[in-house]
């Protein structure tokens, strides 16, 4: 058994076991590890695998904004480094434009 990828917070991408190679997410479902972040180490004669976090490395990671939050990067950083893309609005900003909205699709070019 050999992981032969991995990413760069150690999430495993591909995993040879015997002669077949997986997807770190299939090898997890499969022995029902509680994530793909995963090492192996032998032990007493045995394989030990040990995992990093709990989820499948889609979203954000508790461990990496974790480590984040303790170098003082503020909650709006962590959140984008993430969520690339994503705008984070106030409420009553969201509720505005879908007050907007609302009223656009009843009355359209009437308004």
């Amino acid at each position: 058994m050999e992981i032969q990828k991995t990413d760069s917070v150690g999430y495993v991408l591909k995993i040879r076991v015997g002669d077949k190679v997986m997807s770190g997410e299939e090898f997890r479902n499969k022995y029902h590890l509680a994530s793909s972040c995963f090492t192996l180490q032998p032990y007493n004669g045995k394989l030990r695998v040990t995992t990093r976090g709990a989820g499948h490395g889609i979203g954000m990671s508790q461990y990496t904004a974790n480590k984040m939050a303790k170098k003082k990067q503020g909650y709006r950083k962590i959140l984008k480094y993430f969520f690339k893309g994503t705008d984070i609005k106030e409420v009553t900003e969201i509720i505005k434009m879908y007050n907007y909205i609302t009223i656009w699709q009843k009355y359209g070019q009437r308004w």
